[in-house]
């Protein structure tokens, strides 16, 4: 199960890193809450570009909506985000465990 929900997790973390209009928006989340149209503003991507990214992120359980009036607010989930920093650090462990293990044989 552990495995499993691994590999989901770093399929998902390789999605989101992937795609630099992602990143910008979840780097700009990280500074600050900050309104939809302040996003379109800060990235310079269209407003449907950043809705449908919100709504991945959102979707991911990475970033978190509150609306007040009609302004749409985001801010990054950090209890998610630490979870994946977390997944990430397990998986470079891992290679550097590979790496070691690789100069040992080789000796």
């Amino acid at each position: 199960m552990y495995i499993l929900l691994y590999n989901l997790c770093m399929d998902n973390i390789y999605e989101i890193i992937k795609n630099e209009k992602r990143r910008k928006i979840l780097v700009l989340l990280t500074k600050k809450e900050i309104k939809v149209g302040e996003i379109v503003k800060e990235t310079k991507l269209s407003q449907p570009q950043v809705s449908m990214i919100l709504k991945e992120l959102r979707d991911l359980k990475l970033v978190e909506c509150k609306v007040e009036g009609k302004e749409r607010i985001y801010k990054i989930n950090m209890i998610m985000l630490n979870s994946f920093i977390k997944i990430i650090n397990e998986f470079i462990k891992k290679l550097g465990q590979v790496y070691d293990d690789e100069i040992i044989v080789r000796r």
